[in-house]
């Protein structure tokens, strides 16, 4: 006996209208090295996925295949017709390292799209590539430090034009400068979308490709992210309502003085209050399995992509020279503990009208406030305890904001004030806008 359905069999299902796929729009149009993040494409001429006319329905062939650079994407859900939701792949960019040829004379201009200009040879021969970023050695135009990278925008023959955020001093021409980029997954890559029949075959001549559509970066590290937002609301937090002197520092494992046996937290003055960490573990009973749509203040629904859920947990450090300070300090840190069981922080600290987040705040199991017993060779009268921020969703990337939430009120809506960048192969303008917002810190 014969049980299921026979594959990818065409009678179950009622025609479907297809034609020639169009771009229109990426949303976002740039994304971190790591994929996996939403993305947005507005067009026309996906072929939607027919409704079997049977029951119980047979699994619904795709219809429509998306392609960053060679990299296929795994799941591409079809809204519309002109509305598609995929997830990002892990960057397709080869990881290379480029490095300016010769030695041309450069010329650098400030202004509101920064440029690198050389006399000789070819930025683009030498492979440098719009996405990547750049670092300059021997120029003084490098104000912000020898580790200063900037981001390209456009390259041709000649020119680098790099972000308009860049902050470029003006020299040269000036010889004995070089340029270098480390390229691991940076840079643009095409977006490739074809129609596919029954039997997931590509229909011919239903495909459209849309060159250096799509912009993998890698994250800047002292970027501000909800991470960082979080940190820092804490530590305001307590500076409001215990003591001003606090700091966020690491555990000592470097001591330059390691004959006097001590591992000792620097602070500027005492009393004061060290946090270390916070330390990252997992928490299973707030995450969520599954992608989910959430439905913000103003009737936006967002679907979110399903977030690694921690906890956010500290070690306490009072430190004082006096027994009566370190005694009234313990006191108040042990109410401050008790009379906030959470932790409200802005959801978008530069948006008000977004709400605020509230976190369950508290004392880890075992991390009571104690004493510190052990003998040692200073003045320094301690206390020690550890809290949990429990709860705390790690998605949007430091420099992404949203990039795992995707916007689906109005199901054929495009999106605000689009910028147009340039032509598709079918002749439609190709725009990009910004994200729709509204993402958990």
């Amino acid at each position: 006996m014969t049980t299921g359905w026979p594959a990818r069999s065409p009678q179950w299902y009622t025609a479907a209208i297809v034609a020639v796929p169009s771009i229109v729009n990426l949303v976002p149009p740039r994304g971190p090295t790591a994929g996996r993040n939403l993305v947005q494409v507005y067009g026309d001429g996906f072929r939607l996925p027919a409704v079997p006319d049977v029951v119980p329905a047979p699994p619904v062939p795709q219809t429509v295949q998306v392609l960053f650079g060679d990299e296929a994407v795994e799941d591409v859900r079809v809204l519309r017709s002109n509305r598609l939701l995929v997830n990002a792949p892990i960057s397709p960019v080869a990881a290379v390292r480029v490095r300016m040829a010769g030695t041309p004379d450069l010329t650098f201009t400030p202004g509101g799209a920064p440029t690198v200009t050389r006399d000789a040879g070819s930025w683009v021969t030498d492979g440098f590539r719009a996405g990547q970023r750049v670092r300059v050695v021997g120029s003084t135009s490098n104000d912000n430090g020898p580790k200063t990278e900037y981001l390209i925008a456009v390259v041709s023959a000649l020119v680098l034009t790099l972000d308009p955020a860049v902050t470029l001093a003006a020299e040269g021409p000036t010889s004995g400068v070089s340029v270098v980029s480390y390229a691991y997954g940076e840079g643009r890559v095409d977006i490739t979308i074809r129609n596919l029949d029954d039997l997931g075959d590509p229909i011919v001549g239903e495909e459209v490709v849309v060159p250096d559509a799509y912009l993998y970066e890698r994250v800047q590290l002292a970027t501000q992210s909800c991470l960082v937002h979080v940190v820092r609301s804490l530590i305001r937090e307590v500076r409001r309502q215990v003591i001003a002197n606090v700091s966020l520092t690491t555990h000592t494992d470097w001591d330059g003085e390691s004959e006097d046996l001590l591992q000792l937290v620097n602070l500027a003055e005492v009393p004061g209050i060290a946090l270390l960490g916070p330390d990252l573990p997992e928490n299973r009973f707030y995450s969520v399995n599954g992608t989910v749509e959430q439905v913000q203040s103003d009737d936006t629904v967002l679907l979110r992509n399903a977030p690694h859920t921690v906890d956010l947990e500290f070690d306490v450090l009072l430190v004082t020279d006096s027994k009566i300070e370190l005694l009234n300090l313990s006191a108040l840190w042990t109410q401050f503990m008790h009379r906030n069981p959470y932790l409200t922080v802005a959801r978008d600290p530069d948006d008000p009208s977004k709400g605020r987040v509230r976190y369950e705040f508290d004392v880890t199991t075992g991390g009571d406030l104690l004493a510190g017993k052990a003998p040692n060779n200073s003045n320094l009268r301690t206390a020690t305890g550890s809290v949990v921020v429990r709860g705390f969703d790690l998605e949007d990337l430091a420099g992404f904001t949203d990039e795992a939430a995707r916007d689906l009120t109005g199901m054929t809506e495009d999106v605000d004030d689009p910028v147009t960048v340039g032509v598709s192969q079918t002749g439609v303008s190709y725009r990009v806008g910004p994200g729709p917002g509204g993402g958990k810190c």
